[in-house]
């Protein structure tokens, strides 16, 4: 419960109309009606002064807000600690498979090859599940939540490929699952350059 919602429920309580507040209080109708309302907080003083009209203790007054407003300004502390390490994770993803494409023979598979598809596929459902998440509170539950979208999306992507082409001979989805893995490989790899230059999302975006 806001403060102005205290204000106006514990005048309520007394039976006192806005008029009989403001002339106790030696200030207008409407500047209790913009309390009231959320438009304006009366100062410290002024609430005292209402605490002892309304019979009501002051920290009641206050602190439900203030306990409202903590969870929020905690979430938010998360989310800046969260996003600079995601931007290095994207820059290094990137980094490592722009080298490995230079140095490894087309078609060919290596540790670090693999090492750095994993680290890319990682990267991107960290992005998907950051930018899900950004307008939600920061908590583990939504950031598992999102991951495990992002997964299922892919899953199912991959899934309705399979199906599709059930009658495929082996060398047709050996060719197939090749230009599938290749074609999401070059997409989550087109997002992490994307993200490289849209640095300020991560750093100043509240």
């Amino acid at each position: 419960m806001t403060i102005a919602e205290k204000i106006k429920e514990s005048r309520l309580k007394l039976g006192l109309t806005q008029q009989e507040v403001s002339e106790k209080l030696f200030v207008t109708r409407q500047t209790i009606s913009n309390w009231e309302n959320n438009r304006s907080t009366p100062d410290i003083d002024t609430l005292i002064k209402l605490s002892d009209l309304y019979q009501i203790n002051l920290e009641s007054l206050l602190k439900p807000e203030q306990l409202a407003e903590e969870p929020e300004r905690k979430s938010e502390e998360k989310k800046k600690d969260f996003r600079l390490p995601l931007y290095l994770l994207n820059l290094t993803a990137v980094i490592a498979c722009v080298f490995t494409d230079f140095l490894t023979p087309t078609g060919t598979m290596t540790l670090w090859t693999t090492a750095a598809h994993f680290l890319l596929l990682v990267n991107f459902v960290l992005l998907f599940g950051f930018f899900l998440t950004k307008k939600r509170p920061l908590h583990a539950k939504t950031v598992v939540f999102a991951l495990g979208k992002g997964l299922l999306i892919l899953a199912i992507i991959l899934g309705f490929t399979l199906w599709s082409n059930k009658g495929a001979s082996a060398d047709e989805l050996h060719l197939i699952g090749h230009n599938y893995g290749h074609f999401i490989y070059l997409t989550f790899k087109a997002i992490g350059v994307i993200y490289l230059f849209d640095w300020r999302k991560f750093i100043y975006q509240k």
